[in-house]
């Protein structure tokens, strides 16, 4: 049963001379099979976290992206959705997603095409790809 569920998670982690310094997990959208998206694969975004110190370097944006261009089983991906919190702790957070998509609760391809984020400012920084990308 275990392995059957994690077919459906995606993980990518970021490091620096070995070192993790980031790391994005979603779980596939189940479509048409009683989810609330019934004709949309995509991913629910369960967490993302980046090291402090590696913050304001677009390290997020390239793991969100590389998630959204990362196929499901059932389909390209389409949409990307998560939930933010109301705590005063998570501002900074909140900040980001709502520059990441105005939306402020989901991101998605535009025009169905796959785009990249710019890469980081950090000069020796290596960044997630998605599989066939």
């Amino acid at each position: 049963m275990l392995e059957r569920a994690l077919r459906h998670l995606v993980v990518y982690m970021t490091y620096f001379n070995n070192d993790p310094t980031g790391y994005v997990l979603g779980m596939e959208s189940l479509g048409g099979r009683g989810s609330a998206t019934p004709q949309l694969p995509g991913y629910y975004l369960c967490d993302l976290y980046v090291e402090p110190s590696w913050r304001q370097h677009r390290l997020g944006r390239a793991m969100l992206s590389a998630m959204l261009q990362t196929p499901t089983s059932w389909g390209p991906t389409r949409f990307l959705r998560w939930e933010t919190s109301t705590r005063p702790e998570a501002a900074q957070a909140n900040a980001f997603y709502a520059r990441v998509s105005p939306s402020a609760t989901s991101a998605s391809p535009l025009s169905g095409q796959r785009r990249r984020m710019p890469p980081t400012s950090h000069p020796n920084a290596t960044w997630p790809s998605a599989p066939g990308a």
